[in-house]
């Protein structure tokens, strides 16, 4: 028996345990006469019946709470639903302890604020620092871990950080096409007071003018929708813009003269002569059908024949970025 509980305290040492108003693993000496408190918190010699009872009791307690932190960290397969996540570990906790950590294999992806609930334990919420979480931030059959802090669960890590996450592709105007029907003309602006030079496509106030640009998608493209903001200046005039995208989406054996997708415009009023100005437009959508290794070739314009474009002057884009979703963490 003395040896049992000997590699039992020994294991119990290596963790560190709440603060719960009596003596704890961690005060308990690897001296073994040196363990003589009052009961419960040791074994005093010629102790009464009733002590060991209490001391034996107190033991098993602290066990008990061992087990439980040991448990915490390891993960468990998630059996909640989207935003409101729960595990029940086989030995589960009686109350959430600041540091505790637990490991879970989520079931859905998240749409925004999400909770976890361990066991009979109220949900507590899940936050990234002080921020609560944001859709995808948990995915479906990703890993995850969380510690508790208190107050809230902190999400820590992730067996996906990249996977499934937005990535960004910036097409600088210089780097675009101008369709030799109605094309934009190219051009570069240079500031006055330090000298930055950009080069910019300048479309016209009257009629529709046109760029294009193509880009060899990533696999990890999770094949739908893209989401541009154009970003764009103007050297004089005022009034509102119309800026507008299509999209075609191109594969092996496809053809290259085929019709883009429907048109999605965005709207941007002139803030301060040669300040940046950005503005993002709904998703757009590639004709075609999306798929693995694709092409997609996509089209931007000014829409200056809408009564709603006032710009009475150029336009002169800076250039486009693409968001666009994942579901791979690699190519």
């Amino acid at each position: 028996m003395k040896r049992h509980l000997y590699w039992i305290v020994a294991g119990l040492l290596m963790l560190p345990l709440a603060n719960y108003g009596y003596a704890a693993i961690q005060d308990w000496s690897t001296t073994a006469a040196s363990n003589n408190s009052t009961s419960p918190d040791g074994f005093p010699e010629n102790m009464a019946p009733s002590g060991l009872n209490d001391s034996a009791r107190e033991l098993m307690a602290q066990v008990r709470r061992w087990a439980e932190q040991a448990v915490s960290g390891t993960w468990n397969h998630e059996a909640g639903s989207a935003d409101a996540y729960r595990i029940n570990p086989e030995i589960q906790p009686t109350s959430y302890v600041s540091g505790a950590s637990f490991r879970f294999k989520a079931g859905n992806a998240n749409t925004g604020l999400s909770t976890l609930q361990v066991g009979t334990l109220s949900a507590v919420t899940i936050k990234k620092v002080s921020t609560d979480l944001s859709a995808d931030d948990i995915l479906a059959d990703g890993i995850y871990e969380v510690v508790y802090d208190g107050t809230n669960f902190q999400l820590v890590g992730s067996s996906s950080a990249l996977k499934g996450g937005a990535q960004t592709i910036w097409i600088p105007a210089g780097s675009m096409i101008s369709r030799s029907s109605t094309g934009a003309a190219s051009g570069s602006v240079e500031t006055v007071t330090n000298f930055i030079n950009l080069s910019t496509l300048d479309f016209d106030p009257d009629t529709n003018e046109f760029a294009q640009f193509s880009v060899a998608m990533p696999k990890s493209w999770d094949l739908s929708v893209l989401t541009p903001s154009f970003i764009w200046t103007v050297v004089t005039g005022s009034g509102a813009a119309i800026w507008s995208m299509q999209c075609l989406s191109v594969g092996n054996s496809d053809p290259l003269d085929a019709a883009f997708g429907t048109v999605i415009t965005g709207t941007d009023t002139v803030l301060t002569i040669t300040d940046s100005h950005l503005v993002t437009l709904a998703d757009v959508t590639c004709s075609g059908t999306p798929a693995e290794n694709d092409q997609i070739i996509i089209q931007v314009y000014r829409d200056a024949a809408d009564s709603g474009d006032t710009l009475d002057t150029d336009a002169l884009l800076l250039g486009v970025k693409i968001l666009y979703g994942t579901n791979e963490s690699h190519d």
